[in-house]
């Protein structure tokens, strides 16, 4: 950018995009907050009496609503990622950037004992981001307070989510099972209930919860079909009332396709249900087999459709007899995908996963042929399955090997054709024979809301001197374009692209598989984006050989965005002679955060944590 560009943008932030001045009630909060976490870092907490002396103050001066508000704000939850970009990691990590995580990882089960009470109505907590010395403690802290006398009900307790399973939260599934009991007994109204690791009893005592309607698992152990029997027992609640089950099954002992059929037939109420199917064990490189391969929840849908059409020749009975369920959404995964078995028993379906590896195409395993997506495209029933759905999910195998199928341009052609009710698309692992063109896949989805390419080359126009309108879409409000860098080095004018074509976007992810090699955006480039007038989420690779003498720079684009509160950013590592050490990466986010304080703008600033993973680990 020349320097006459430069001074004639805005000297100062409008006012639409500065702070306002705190209400009463969010500086209330964070005085009570810090207060609350004075008091679970300090000495007094070690004293049983001082903790029943906060408990019963902040309840007594505090409604329900406030006291769940404030425990949101002390524990991330993964879901706040534009917040907290570390709280949704699949990796174990103590992220000392955020107090909030300092707290978390080190004293969970002390914020619960001071703050969970009957009061609460839902917790979210991520064990990934927590000591492992104390799972334990924090499973313990929940069962207690619960437990503790004069024990009382929870009756306004709605959801409680214990993700981040992993082996090492498999050694506290006898503390699950005792915060399972106690669900069951007095939090009669919990629906949505997420736990690192589930087992027999754990879901014998799910069963009886009686507004039960969705339940997840990270992990299962000490699980077969006796847990499956106690979920569709015609005594449970969980039988008529569960709509939503997705458990984490990877050892198969005891545990066969048959069990799962016949507890698929039973819940004629499941709306989405899966063994976690897309975590499976990858073929290795070599070829080899695996052991014990994993139960997939499409062959155990098969398996029911054919049992009950059996069952129905053995009874005698005449015409076709299918199985009907309720299904909504399904994952396909390593399997080939028979369209007309879901318009025949899953009727109702509409939101569509699909996952495989090409080297299951080859000996020695040999499930199906190397072009049955192909293949299935060109047949009836997928256009009419197509033509239902409004959410769709493909990873393609080149998403996990080279030179395997990766969607060329003539299936994408058959593929998108029939999509015109899609409202939500993913593709990983698309384009790598080709590119796929970017705007006319807006044109095929015209009511698309969220689009997520991973590791998918495109191709966007470079000619903007007339713009197509039949390719503008006027309702995409999020798209995320992650772990693909050849298109970022080719087309220059990306940001333009998208500027000019998804104008109604609130937010927008641009990342590369790594920053490492690649060079980042100019400020040039992203000012083009600040035509975006809803524009509320941005996440961007910057350049660092542009910024590093000139960050001022970033500050005059920034005035340009009338709508951005949240900003997250990553910083090319191609250079040659600048310094790129953590110290570097540090200071230039310290001076860009402090530069928006002092305009008071109202922008929440991030570093990328998927890019810069050390500095989370590190920060100083």
């Amino acid at each position: 950018m020349q320097f006459q560009e430069i001074m004639s943008m805005d000297p100062m932030f409008p006012p639409r995009a500065r702070k306002c001045a705190s209400s009463l009630y969010t500086c209330a909060k964070k005085v009570s907050t810090r207060l609350l976490v004075q008091f679970i870092n300090s000495s007094m907490y070690e004293r049983e009496q001082s903790v029943r002396k906060v408990r019963k103050y902040i309840r007594q001066s505090l409604p329900a609503v406030i006291l769940t508000d404030i425990l949101s704000s002390m524990v991330p939850v993964p879901s706040d990622k534009w917040r907290f970009p570390c709280a949704a990691t699949l990796d174990r990590l103590h992220c000392k950037m955020h107090p909030e995580c300092e707290l978390v990882y080190g004293r969970l089960d002390r914020v619960i004992r001071v703050m969970f009470s009957e009061d609460i109505s839902k917790v979210s907590i991520n064990l990934k981001t927590v000591n492992i010395d104390l799972y334990k403690q924090v499973i313990a802290s929940l069962t207690g307070v619960m437990t503790k006398l004069p024990s009382r009900p929870f009756p306004l307790l709605t959801s409680l989510v214990v993700c981040g399973g992993s082996v090492h939260s498999d050694d506290i599934i006898t503390r699950i099972e005792e915060l399972c009991e106690v669900l069951k007994d007095f939090a009669g109204n919990i629906e949505n209930l997420h736990l690192p690791v589930a087992s027999n009893l754990s879901l014998r005592s799910v069963s009886d919860i009686r507004r039960i309607r969705s339940l997840r698992a990270d992990r299962t152990k000490a699980f077969n079909k006796r847990g499956l029997y106690h979920l569709c027992h015609p005594e449970s609640h969980s039988r008529a009332g569960l709509q939503v089950l997705h458990l984490g099954v990877f050892k198969h002992t005891h545990f066969e396709k048959q069990d799962v059929a016949e507890f698929l037939k039973c819940m004629k109420n499941l709306l989405e249900f899966s063994l976690l199917d897309s975590d499976r064990a990858l073929v290795r490189l070599d070829g080899s087999c695996t052991p014990g391969d994993k139960v997939l929840t499409y062959s155990v849908f098969k398996r029911a459709m054919r049992d009950t059409e059996e069952s129905a020749s053995i009874r005698g009975q005449i015409g076709p007899h299918l199985l009907a369920t309720n299904l909504r959404a399904m994952s396909v995964v390593d399997r080939s995908l028979k369209p007309h078995y879901i318009l025949e028993s899953a009727s109702l379906l509409h939101r569509l996963s699909i996952d495989w590896q090409q080297e299951l195409s080859f000996p020695p395993f040999n499930r199906f042929k190397s072009t049955w997506f192909t293949d299935m495209m060109k047949g009836q029933s997928w256009v009419t399955l197509s033509k239902r759905l409004t959410r769709l999910d493909i990873t393609f195998p080149a998403a996990y090997s080279i030179n395997s199928y990766s969607l060329p341009l003539e299936d994408y052609t058959r593929l998108m054709q029939n999509l015109a009710n899609l409202e939500e698309l993913r593709l990983v692992g698309a384009g790598q024979g080709g590119p796929i063109p970017l705007m006319p896949t807006l044109q095929y989805c015209p009511k698309l809301r969220d689009l997520v390419l991973e590791k998918c080359p495109v191709h966007v126009p470079d000619n903007y001197e007339v713009v197509d309108q039949r390719f503008v879409s006027h309702s995409l409000k999020r798209f995320f374009y992650l772990g693909e860098m050849s298109s970022l080095l080719v087309h220059d004018f990306m940001m333009r692209g998208i500027s000019h074509y998804m104008p109604a976007l609130t937010e927008l992810e641009i990342q590369p598989q790594t920053v490492l090699g690649y060079c980042g955006l100019r400020p040039d480039q992203v000012l083009e984006l600040s035509s975006l007038m809803h524009l509320e989420k941005l996440s961007l690779p910057l350049s660092i050989r542009e910024c590093i003498m000139n960050l001022p720079q970033i500050i005059f684009v920034l005035r340009e965005f009338p709508s951005l509160r949240f900003l997250t950013l990553s910083w090319g590592m191609w250079c040659e002679s600048y310094d790129i050490s953590r110290g570097k990466i540090s200071y230039m986010m310290a001076w860009l955060f402090n530069a928006l304080g002092a305009e008071n703008a109202n922008i929440h600033l991030e570093l990328s944590y998927k890019q810069h993973p050390r500095e989370f680990c590190n920060f100083v």
